[in-house]
């Protein structure tokens, strides 16, 4: 996983790595929910506000990019 950017009200992350080509490619649907919540619930613990994140699959690339989201202080 890699940062790409901060903005004003969150962040943004690439994931991109063989284990995520094979995923990808698999003939079975393939989502990220568990890897967007852990980084969700990692970030709310590291900058103290309730975090949000939605992710995007480019499968042209094979490429994740997530996207987290502060919804409110805590």
């Amino acid at each position: 996983m890699e940062f790409i950017k901060e903005k004003r009200k969150g962040f943004v992350f690439y994931l991109l790595a063989d284990a995520v080509v094979q995923r990808i490619r698999a003939k079975v649907d393939t989502d990220f929910y568990l890897e967007a919540g852990f980084l969700a619930e990692t970030l709310e613990i590291m900058q103290e506000k309730v975090c949000e994140c939605r992710f995007e699959v480019n499968t042209k690339i094979h490429q994740v990019e997530f996207h987290v989201h502060y919804t409110e202080p805590i």
